[in-house]
């Protein structure tokens, strides 16, 4: 039956801890990807800054997704839907930050604006 599926996944990893790492790994990455293209007049700082901090929001979010859906897949004890609905939660928030009419594309709307 497809509810007592499990893999071995080792020891539970700590989701909010692996999240936090996940943020600072890609954080560090787009900071150096957007202060070459700062130095290349390519981007404004604001944009840069606007995009590094979204990029490690995302980074932080797909990263604990990942831990939280290894995690369930090694617990006998989780169900098959309490897998895809942590797999949801974290595409939804994603595709939420993605969309999100506070980012766009030219600009970085701050309160008062619309």
């Amino acid at each position: 039956m497809i509810s007592n599926f499990t893999v071995q996944t080792g020891t539970p990893r700590h989701v909010v801890g692996h999240g936090v790492s996940g943020a600072v790994a890609v954080g560090v990455i787009s900071a150096i990807g957007n202060a070459k293209k700062v130095k290349e007049n390519e981007k404004d700082k604001t944009e840069a800054i606007r995009d590094t901090l979204k990029d490690s929001l995302i980074g932080g979010i797909a990263t604990a997704t990942a831990i939280s859906v290894a995690n369930n897949l090694g617990d006998p004890r989780k169900s098959f839907f309490q897998t895809i609905g942590s797999l949801v939660l974290g595409a939804g928030a994603i595709y939420t930050i993605e969309k999100s009419a506070i980012y766009q594309k030219n600009k970085l709307i701050t309160d008062g604006e619309k």
